[in-house]
């Protein structure tokens, strides 16, 4: 059985935060390809599940051994903006200590109230799970603002 298209979703996820230059992404693939099938194929929509499993797994190894600023590097402009935004959806509900410097203490308990699994200052979610949080957070900075209207 071909791979899934889950499992697309998280290759293609990892080969973003290893940042691969464009010249050199197809070609990158094509070699994985090669490795992980013993040759038999050199298009990674051709693995199989279970190859398709040990490529991602080759990845994951990959990503877990790169420092915080590596990661940062390779972080894509969408994601830092998401990032962003909720940083400033804190400042404005009031999520600081000291007056300016953002509460991550109160991030924490947040992420532990509904978040399955807590992450330093949001730097280990990308994409669609940022984009959730920056959904709740938008949600909990329009609720004050409602209240003010009414």
């Amino acid at each position: 059985m071909r791979r899934t298209a889950v499992q697309n979703s998280i290759f293609h996820s990892l080969l973003n935060r290893l940042a691969i230059p464009a010249n050199l992404w197809k070609s990158t693939k094509e070699q994985w390809a090669s490795e992980v099938s013993n040759g038999r194929t050199t298009s990674t929509s051709e693995l199989t599940v279970q190859e398709m499993d040990a490529l991602i797994l080759q990845l994951r190894n990959q990503v877990k051994g790169m420092t915080a600023q590596e990661l940062d590097q390779n972080e894509a402009p969408a994601d830092q903006k998401m990032r962003s935004k909720v940083y400033a959806i804190m400042h404005s509900i009031g999520w600081e200590v000291n007056g300016r410097e953002l509460n991550y203490e109160k991030l924490s308990e947040w992420q532990k109230k509904y978040r399955d699994e807590q992450r330093p200052h949001l730097k280990g979610y990308r994409g669609k799970e940022l984009q959730e949080i920056v959904r709740a957070f938008e949600r909990m900075e329009i609720g004050p603002k409602r209240k003010q209207n009414q």
